[in-house]
C-alpha cells in the first residue's frame, strides 16, 4: 500500500488473481488526457464532438486504486487502513479467486472489519446461483454485481457512485456519533442537573426546617415579652412608665420584624417575596422608629431627630413592617458609626398622584464616612465598611442587603451620599398608597398664628426640628443655642412689650443644666408666668410633680414627635380640651403606627383548653384569657390535651405546636379520630374548633395546621388583639368596641 495517502481521493480495493483485471481497472479508473473513454461518456450521453480533457478534470483524478489478488491479502489491507484511519471507501471482489478464499468469503472476512465497506461481486460466471449469494452475503444496498466483461463507463459510474454514497455514509454515522455523544453529554448534564436540584431540595428543606425550629425558638421568648408587656400596660402606670412599656413594645415588634426578614430571606433570594398592604399611620411609624434608637443614641451621646416635612399624608397603605424594618436597618447603622454628633432621620413628599405618595426617607449622620473604595460593594451581603467596624460597632452587614431589596418591592430606589470624617446621607424612595379614610385633624388651633416663641438648645438638630414644627403652625420662632443669652433675651423681651408667649427649652445643656436654666427664668419676676415646655431625653424622669416642682409648665420626651409638641403647647396655653388631649396622649402610647379596631369577646359560660408547655406562654394566654371572663384549663403536653378534650366539656382548644411527649399535629389528629367515632367533642355537640399557637412564620407550616385538622392559627407572640381576634371567628357573643379593661 501507498505510504502516503491522500485524505481527498476515494480509496477503492480491488480484488482478483489476475493481473490484467488489475491493469483494466487501472485504464478505467485513472485520468488521461483524450482518454477513450471520453469518447465513449460523450457518445453514451449524445454529444456532438469530444472536448479535450484535461488530466485533473476528468473523472477519476479523485480516485487511489490499491490491489490484492487474495482474499487473505485484500483483508490485511483493509485492516491496515482502518488502523490508519482511512478505510477503503469500496472494493471490486471477484468471486472465483483460486487457491484460498472464493470472493463471496472474502467479503464475509472484509465486512468483519469494515461493515460499511461497499461491494461490488465480479464474475463472468458464479459458482453461486443469486439466491446462494443473498443468504449468504444477505438482502443488502452494499453491494452490487458486476457481470465480465467489463464495461469502462460503467465501472467508472459504480466507483464514482459507490465511493460518494460511502462518504455521505460516513459523514452520517459521524454525525450519528456526534449527536449520541452530545446527547449522552445532555443526559450526563441532566443527570448532574436532577442530582443538583435534588441536592438542592434536600438543603431547602434542610433549611426550612431549621429556619421553622428557628422561628419557634425566638418566638416563644419572646411570646412572653409580648405578653408580660400587653400585661403591665393595662395596670396602673405614671406617663413615664406608659412610654417604657410603649417603647418596649414597640421594640419587640422591629425584633419580630427582624425575625421576619430573616425567614424570608430565602424568598427575597429568589424574588418571591411579596407585600401585605395595610393601612397605617405613616407619621406615627416614622416617630416610632426614632424613638426606639434614642435610647442607645443617647447612651453614646449622639442626638437623634425625626423631621417630618409639611406635604405628608398621615394615614398611608402599604406594608408597614417592610418600611419600618428598612428604616430601622438605616437608622441603627447611623447610630452605630455615628460617635458623636447627631443623626436626623428626614421625611418628605417626592411627588404626590391621585392614589400613590412617592415619599422620600433620609438618614443624616455626622459619623465616620464611606471610603470610595468600598461604595460599589456596600449593598452587597454580608459587606461593611471595613473589617475594623465589625469588631468595633458589631452587625452582619446583612441589613442593607435585604433593604435595598425591599425597596425595589415599594417601586423605589435606594442609595448614599458620603465623605469621609463628616458623615453620610443614606436615602431610599417608596411608592406608598393613600388612606381613602380622612386624614386625622391634626390642625392647631388658629390662636396659635402670631404667636412668639424662643427654643433654646445647644444642639442644632433639635432646634431646627421644633422650629420647623411651630413655623409650620405659624408661630413665629427664635432660636438660641447659648441659656445664658436666652436669660438676658427673654427678659429684654417682656421690657419691651413684646413678650414671648411661650418657652421651649432642652433640659440637657453643656452651658447651663435645664433645671438650673429654668431656675434663672422664673427668678425673673416678669417670666414667672411664662409657660415653658421642657424637652427632656427618654431616660429623664419627667414626672408631673417634678414639673411643677421644675417650674416646668409641660415635659415631653425626646425625640420630638409632633402631636406631643401640639398637645403640649395647647396644654401650656390653655388653648385645648383637657379630655381631648389627655385622649391624644393615650393615641401616642398606643402603639399607632397599625390600625386594627379594637374588639372584645364576652367570655362567660365559655371553657377553653390550652395546651402548651411553656410555662410563661401558659401565663400569658391564661392571663389574657381571665381578663376576658374565659374559664380555661391548662395542660402542658398533646397526650394530655387529647384526653381533656376528649371529655366534651370544651368550647375550644388553643393547641401549641411543639410540645413533649406528642406535639400538637400528632393530638390534633387524635383528637379528630376520637371526634369521629364520639360524633362530636365540643359542649355544644358540635365540631370542636382547635386553633394552632404556633411560632412557625412560614406560610407552609399555616398550611399544615389546616391541613392536619385544626380550624385556624394564631401566630406567637400572642398579643391580646391577636387572640381576640382568632377567638371571635370560632365563638359567637362577639361584639367590636372598646378593650375590655383587664
Amino acid at each position: 500500500m501507498n505510504d502516503t495517502i491522500n485524505p481527498f481521493r476515494h480509496r477503492i480495493l480491488l480484488v482478483d488473481d489476475s493481473p490484467s483485471i488489475h491493469e483494466d481497472f487501472r485504464y478505467f479508473l485513472s485520468p488521461s488526457k483524450n482518454h477513450s473513454l471520453a469518447a465513449e461518456e460523450m457518445e453514451l450521453f449524445g454529444a456532438d464532438e469530444v472536448p479535450d480533457v484535461e488530466a485533473n478534470d476528468f473523472p477519476g483524478g479523485e480516485f487511489e486504486l490499491v490491489f490484492a489478488y487474495q482474499g487473505k491479502e485484500a483483508l490485511e489491507l483493509v485492516k491496515e487502513a482502518e488502523e490508519m484511519g482511512a478505510p477503503f471507501r469500496m472494493a471490486f471482489v471477484d468471486i472465483r479467486m483460486p487457491p484460498g478464499w472464493d470472493g463471496i468469503e472474502t467479503i464475509e472476512h472484509l465486512w468483519a472489519v469494515n461493515p460499511n465497506l461497499e461491494i461490488v461481486v465480479c464474475s463472468a460466471y458464479s459458482d453461486y446461483s443469486w439466491h446462494e449469494i443473498v443468504s449468504r452475503l444477505g438482502r443488502t444496498d452494499r453491494y452490487q454485481i458486476l457481470k465480465k466483461p467489463f464495461e469502462g463507463i460503467e465501472v467508472r459510474q459504480l466507483a464514482a457512485t459507490l465511493s460518494e454514497k460511502s462518504r455521505l455514509r460516513q459523514v452520517y454515522l459521524r454525525q450519528i456519533a456526534d449527536l449520541e455523544l452530545a446527547v449522552a453529554d445532555r443526559s450526563a448534564a441532566l443527570e448532574d442537573a436532577r442530582e443538583a436540584r435534588e441536592a438542592a431540595e434536600k438543603a431547602a428543606a434542610a433549611k426550612s426546617e431549621f429556619l421553622a425550629n428557628m422561628s419557634h425558638e425566638i418566638r416563644t421568648p419572646l411570646n412572653g415579652v409580648v405578653g408580660m408587656t400587653e400585661l403591665l400596660s393595662s395596670t396602673t402606670l405614671d406617663e413615664q412608665q406608659r412610654r417604657f412599656v410603649s417603647g418596649t413594645k414597640a421594640s419587640v415588634n422591629c425584633l419580630l420584624s427582624l425575625v421576619d426578614d430573616i425567614l424570608d430571606f430565602s424568598k427575597i433570594e429568589a424574588g418571591r417575596l411579596e407585600l401585605d398592604p395595610v393601612e397605617f399611620n405613616l407619621q406615627s411609624l416614622v416617630e416610632d422608629m426614632a424613638e426606639i434608637l434614642s435610647p442607645r443614641a443617647e447612651g453614646k451621646g449622639v442626638e437623634i431627630c425625626c423631621e417630618l416635612v409639611e406635604g405628608l399624608p398621615v394615614m398611608a397603605v402599604a406594608d408597614a413592617n417592610r418600611l419600618r424594618q428598612i428604616i430601622l436597618n438605616l437608622l441603627s447603622n447611623a447610630v452605630e458609626l455615628t460617635e458623636q454628633g447627631r443623626v436626623l432621620l428626614s421625611v418628605h413628599p417626592e411627588s404626590v398622584g391621585g392614589t400613590e405618595t412617592m415619599v422620600r426617607f433620609e438618614v443624616h449622620d455626622t459619623g465616620i464616612g464611606i471610603p470610595d473604595a468600598r461604595k460599589d460593594s456596600l449593598f452587597q451581603v454580608f459587606t461593611q465598611v471595613d473589617a475594623s467596624t465589625t469588631r468595633k460597632f458589631g452587625g452582619t452587614g446583612l441589613g442593607l442587603a435585604l433593604s435595598r431589596q425591599l425597596v425595589h418591592l415599594f417601586s423605589g430606589e435606594i442609595g448614599f451620599d458620603s465623605e469621609i470624617g463628616k458623615g453620610s446621607v443614606f436615602w431610599f424612595t417608596a411608592r406608598l398608597g393613600r388612606s381613602i379614610r380622612p386624614e386625622p385633624n391634626l390642625t392647631p388651633p388658629a390662636a396659635f398664628r402670631g404667636l412668639r416663641a424662643m427654643v433654646v438648645d445647644d444642639k442644632h438638630a433639635s432646634l431646627d426640628v421644633v422650629r420647623s414644627i411651630l413655623t409650620r403652625w405659624g408661630i413665629e420662632c427664635d432660636l438660641c443655642e447659648h441659656p445664658l443669652r436666652a436669660v438676658s433675651d427673654l427678659q429684654e423681651a417682656s421690657a419691651s412689650g413684646q413678650p414671648y408667649e411661650f418657652l421651649v427649652c432642652d433640659m440637657q445643656m453643656a452651658e447651663m443644666d435645664g433645671m438650673d436654666f429654668v431656675g434663672s427664668v422664673r427668678a425673673l419676676s416678669d417670666l414667672q408666668d411664662l409657660p415653658i415646655i421642657a424637652l427632656a431625653s427618654i431616660g429623664q424622669n419627667i414626672r408631673g410633680d417634678l414639673c411643677s416642682e421644675w417650674g416646668v409648665s409641660e415635659c415631653i420626651a425626646k425625640p420630638v414627635r409632633y402631636s406631643m409638641l401640639l398637645t403640649a403647647v395647647e396644654r401650656s396655653l390653655n388653648h385645648g380640651v383637657p379630655g381631648e388631649l389627655l385622649q391624644s396622649e393615650m393615641d401616642e402610647i398606643m402603639d399607632s403606627a397599625l390600625l386594627s379596631p379594637p374588639m372584645a369577646i364576652d367570655g362567660k359560660r365559655r371553657r377553653i383548653l390550652v395546651a402548651e408547655d411553656n410555662e410563661m406562654n401558659r401565663l400569658v394566654i391564661s392571663s389574657y384569657l381571665r381578663s376576658m371572663d374565659f374559664d380555661c384549663t391548662l395542660v402542658d403536653d398533646g397526650r394530655a390535651a387529647v384526653e381533656y378534650a376528649s371529655t366534651g366539656t370544651f368550647d375550644l382548644v388553643l393547641m401549641d405546636w411543639q410540645m413533649p411527649e406528642m406535639n400538637g399535629v400528632d393530638a390534633t389528629i387524635a383528637i379528630r379520630e376520637r371526634e369521629q367515632m364520639s360524633g362530636s367533642l365540643a359542649r355544644n355537640h358540635s365540631r370542636l374548633p382547635v386553633i394552632a399557637v404556633t411560632a412557625h412564620a412560614t406560610s407552609g407550616d399555616r398550611g399544615k395546621c389546616l391541613n392536619v385538622g385544626m380550624d385556624g392559627y394564631v401566630t406567637k407572640p400572642i398579643d391580646k388583639q391577636s387572640l381576640i381576634a382568632v377567638l371571635s371567628r370560632h365563638l359567637d357573643a362577639v361584639t367590636p368596641g372598646e378593650m375590655l379593661a383587664n
